[in-house]
């Protein structure tokens, strides 16, 4: 839960900037949101534990919300890098 938690000043910080977030690299957070999203398969399908499957859910929900605002600012401040 504190990686989770973890998330919360780095989408404040997002939600704050106001160019292109040149600190956030889109490669970085797409691998991100891609080990997530395995971490959460594999919690679903094998393990078949529902705090890890809510743990990882809501991890990847976190990866995917900050990849997603830092594609928007990209687009939105015409630096997709």
């Amino acid at each position: 839960m504190i990686t989770v938690v973890a998330y919360a000043p780095q989408i404040v910080k997002l939600k704050r900037i106001k160019t292109s977030p040149k600190n956030f690299s889109v490669m970085s957070w797409v691998l991100w949101t891609y080990t997530s999203f395995i971490f959460l398969v594999y919690a679903a399908f094998v393990v078949r534990d529902l705090e890890l499957i809510i743990v990882g859910s809501l991890s990847f929900a976190f990866v995917l919300l900050i990849l997603s605002i830092v594609i928007y600012k990209n687009i939105k401040y015409k630096d997709v890098t």
